[in-house]
Parts: structure tokens; C-alpha cells; sequence
């Protein structure tokens, strides 16, 4: 199975992140461009840096959720908008997360 991003800019960058985080991805669907920054020195092999380069970029596959998200929440209270983030965030982690396993079988 093979995951097309060829018509996406996607600018890596190689950084310490805080809080045990080892990949972050930033994305901008609009404009199919996105920004993943990977904390090099947290990875103890090539496997496990591979491993979250791909993680992140299963997160640009499903960028358009979030600019969903990201549109309805503004007509949301900010409570309900609060608990809808929370929700959108723990669901969309799940979908990558099991993406990337069906993509390693």
C-alpha cells in the first residue's frame, strides 16, 4: 500500500521538542503544505526515526479533519469546543495509529 504526497510541500526540520515528544506535524490543507519537526536525538534507531516520520506524515494524509474541526469549532461554545478538541485529537491519534500499523503489515 502506497501513501501519495508528491503534491504536498512538506518541510522537515530536526529539533529538541519538549515533554518527551519525539515528531510533531503542523499542517495547512488549504494549501497542501505541511511542517514536521522530528527530535533526532529521542530515536535509538533508524527503525524508530523511520517509524515516526511515517507516523507524522499519516497525519498529513488526514489533515482535512482538522481543518473540519477547526471550522465548526468556532461556532461552538468555548467549553463544548474545549471537549470537542479533546475528542477530535484522542480520535485522530487512534486513525494514525492504526494506519500505521495496517501500513507495516
Amino acid at each position: 500500500m502506497e501513501v501519495s504526497l508528491e503534491d504536498w510541500d512538506i518541510q522537515f526540520s530536526y529539533t529538541n521538542l519538549e515533554d518527551g515528544t519525539i515528531g510533531e506535524c503542523s499542517v495547512e490543507p488549504a494549501h497542501k503544505s505541511a511542517a514536521i519537526l522530528i527530535d533526532v536525538a529521542k530515536h535509538k534507531n533508524k527503525e524508530q526515526l523511520l517509524d515516526t516520520i511515517r507516523h507524522e506524515m499519516i497525519h498529513i494524509v488526514h489533515a482535512h479533519f482538522e481543518s473540519y474541526r477547526a471550522c465548526i469549532s468556532k461556532y461552538l461554545l468555548p467549553s463544548v469546543a474545549d471537549v470537542a478538541d479533546d475528542i477530535f485529537f484522542i480520535g485522530a491519534e487512534e486513525v494514525v495509529l492504526r494506519i500505521e500499523h495496517l501500513l507495516k503489515k
